[in-house]
């Protein structure tokens, strides 16, 4: 116990020494401001950065050569003008992102779906064959293939769990 105690007061004496000898110039202390975070505009900032992520990735999607030929006048913009902007982005831009995301979805739903269809098929079984998962990766395809050809409202969802299914199956295929 007193062996720790000196080692300690040793310590601090040793860096009190230390740091007179290290500073030569006088050291004040001075009061920190409080810091005072605005939720409203870090939000603001925020939607600006989405505002220009959103007007960055339209940019993507436009020909540099129209922008040459672009009639630069000052003149209001009608109406009609602005309906027919709104048309083509919604129909070329808007539309396509759409539907990619909602095939990426259906894609995560269609493994999670045929995970679960296999484990189903091998219970009580926890572990198969390669030539196994194939069959059984194939017969999910051909379902969910079979679906898709059923109601055009749920076509892309089992289309894109068809396709989904074809690439694992060619996976598979591969380890064998």
């Amino acid at each position: 116990m007193k062996k720790a105690r000196r080692i300690k007061a040793g310590v601090l004496a040793f860096t009190a020494v230390v740091s007179v000898a290290v500073t030569s110039v006088p050291v004040y202390a001075v009061e920190d401001s409080p810091v005072v975070y605005d939720l409203k505009a870090e939000q603001k900032n925020q939607e600006n950065l989405e505002y220009d992520q959103a007007a960055l990735d339209l940019l993507k999607y436009c020909n540099k050569d129209d922008f040459k030929t672009w009639d630069q006048s000052l003149a209001p913009m009608n109406d009609a003008q602005a309906q027919e902007i709104k048309t083509f982005v919604d129909d070329q831009i808007v539309k396509g992102e759409t539907e990619d995301y909602k095939k990426a979805s259906y894609s995560q739903w269609a493994v999670d779906e045929l995970r679960d269809f296999i484990a189903e098929q091998i219970y009580p079984r926890r572990e198969g064959s390669i030539e196994e998962f194939c069959k059984l990766t194939h017969e999910f395809m051909m379902k969910t293939a079979k679906y898709a050809r059923v109601n055009p409202n749920t076509s892309l969802m089992f289309r894109s769990a068809s396709e989904m299914a074809a690439n694992i199956l060619d996976l598979l295929r591969a380890m064998e």
